[in-house]
């Protein structure tokens, strides 16, 4: 589970994106898959939630 501030790393990789609820479950997939393989950016991996 992702913490509230989810929607944050989202505008980090695409600002125009609008984050909606019913993505998460596609969306957590993705980073669930990059943090497996440790392939998340510096500068999400960075952030602090």
């Amino acid at each position: 589970m992702f913490p509230l501030s989810f929607s944050s790393y989202i505008r980090v990789i695409n600002p125009e994106i609008e984050v909606r609820p019913g993505w998460y479950g596609e969306i957590e997939e993705l980073f669930e898959s990059y943090l497996k393989v440790g392939g998340l950016p510096t500068s999400i991996s960075g952030l602090s939630p």
